[in-house]
């Protein structure tokens, strides 16, 4: 989670230069704030893919921001959210032996065996892993659709990491961090200096 807050130099810096406006100060403070979230949702995208093979839509879908008000000048955005499903992930391809994967950017390809990619609930497409040894192992010739149910199952979905946890990675926060107030303050410079022009024109 990546928190925005104003500390009491900036508040005080601000209202002095506006003094004579009134919740000049809030005004200035609060769309500086929301401004920069914005800004940090972007970086926390572009961090995770940096490390994940996934697209940035399935990243922001698990992202979230409590923006600022007048009253509350502070906001964060967080994470939360399942595991993601290994078809999310960018080249997930079904293999003779397996299902082709790449989940992080630093690791290899791999494959993983006796995993197939199928509907699960709610249609959607999954990644499912079946269990064959012994008096498991199905017969070659034949679709494990057509096969008693002793040799179709047990599967189990597979998954990757949750965004949360690759964002929670002290490298990326702190990255996020630095990021966010250098842009706090250059947007508390650019909306003092509007407001400022607002009143004097």
């Amino acid at each position: 989670m990546i928190q925005i807050e104003i500390d009491k130099a900036q508040l005080a810096k601000v209202e002095f230069m506006l003094a004579g406006i009134e919740d000049g100060s809030a005004t200035v403070l609060m769309r500086a704030i929301n401004r920069t979230l914005t800004g940090v949702k972007t970086d926390l995208d572009r961090e995770t893919r940096k490390i994940l093979n996934i697209k940035s839509a399935r990243v922001k879908k698990d992202m979230s921001s409590s923006t600022a008000s007048k009253a509350r000048l502070r906001g964060q955005v967080k994470s939360a959210g399942k595991p993601v499903g290994l078809t999310q992930f960018s080249g997930t391809k079904q293999k003779k032996k397996g299902v082709s994967v790449s989940v992080r950017k630093d690791t290899r390809r791999s494959i993983i065996q006796r995993a197939f990619i199928a509907k699960g609930r709610g249609d959607n497409i999954h990644v499912f892993w079946r269990k064959c040894s012994g008096t498991r192992q199905p017969h070659k010739n034949i679709a494990y659709a057509k096969l008693p149910r002793k040799y179709r199952l047990p599967i189990k979905t597979l998954y990757g990491p949750r965004i949360q946890d690759i964002q929670a990675d002290p490298a990326v926060q702190q990255g996020v961090q630095v990021k966010a107030s250098g842009r706090l303050n250059t947007r508390i410079a650019y909306e003092l200096n509007y407001l400022l022009r607002k009143y004097s024109g």
